[in-house]
């Protein structure tokens, strides 16, 4: 399996790390309890990882209908923190970080891409 599920729900980010503990893939889905993967997600998420350079420790999926207005890369498409329902980590990347901080909520996975960027590894 080239990645492990991991649903939680919103800003539950203890509950997200003790789930991470168990995990056993390379790379980690992190997905809000609601949140449904599009038809040929599972395809896609394959083909960014099997292209993506050794530095790429994050994947965001996509929202539909696009509610995220953050900055996106034109040319590399990097992004400057993942905030979204669901997003494709790094185990190694994650666990090397501390994984999410749980004196925040809100801001966790703003946190979390801070230090993934601070350590050298890439967003997309």
């Amino acid at each position: 399996m080239i990645y492990e599920p991991i649903y939680f729900l919103k800003y539950n980010m203890l509950s997200a790390n003790e789930e991470a503990k168990t995990a056993f893939a390379d790379w980690l889905l992190f997905a809000d309890d609601d949140a449904v993967l599009a038809e040929g997600a599972i395809a896609q998420i394959k083909k960014a990882v099997d292209s993506a350079a050794d530095n790429v420790v994050a994947f965001e999926l996509r929202q539909s209908p696009v509610d995220s207005a953050h900055h996106i890369d034109p040319v590399n498409l990097e992004i400057a923190y993942l905030d979204t329902a669901a997003f494709l980590v790094k185990r190694s990347a994650f666990e090397r970080a501390g994984g999410f901080d749980s004196n925040f909520s809100v801001l966790s996975l703003l946190d979390l891409s801070w230090r993934l960027r601070s350590m050298g590894g890439v967003l997309k």
